[in-house]
């Protein structure tokens, strides 16, 4: 048998081969990047909406709370300068008996053994990251949160 001498056509059919398998791995690459981008962008608006409610507003009536709708407007002009779409922001006013525990109780309770419950200022914002090679997205979802002082406890 015959051996051809000429194997120009080898450099070709090994990029063929290997272009799709090395174009899936830089739009995978391209597209984590854009994803890890777009989630500091939500966690930056969270905790912006959270910063926003260390100015607070107190009554007499009420005592001090962090006011929501300032929260809610930070964290959103926040999400939209940073590029984010499809995203929305919630605040909240906690008071919790321990900090970090996740049960929460009527704010100016008092707890066993702790004293006054604390109060925390929460926003949490939420959005989806579109994605190059799909329809669907992945959801996001970043939680800020801040204590409340409150100058009568």
């Amino acid at each position: 048998m015959k051996r051809l001498k000429e194997d120009s056509g080898n450099a070709l059919i090994e990029f063929a081969l290997i272009l799709p398998v090395f174009t899936l791995v830089l739009a995978g690459t391209i597209n984590f990047g854009v994803a890890l981008q777009k989630y500091g962008a939500v966690a930056d608006s969270a905790r912006a909406g959270a910063e926003a409610a260390l100015v607070q507003t107190c009554t007499p009536s009420l005592g001090c709370y962090a006011n929501t709708t300032k929260m809610q407007s930070v964290a959103t002009a926040s999400a939209a300068s940073a590029g984010i779409t499809n995203y929305s922001a919630v605040a909240t006013n906690v008071c919790t008996c321990s900090p970090g525990s996740g049960t929460t109780v009527t704010c100016g309770s008092f707890c066993s053994g702790y004293g006054e419950a604390a109060m925390y200022a929460q926003v949490t914002v939420t959005g989806t990251i579109p994605l190059l090679l799909g329809t669907t997205g992945i959801p996001i979802q970043s939680v800020a949160r801040v204590r409340i002082s409150c100058p009568s406890c």
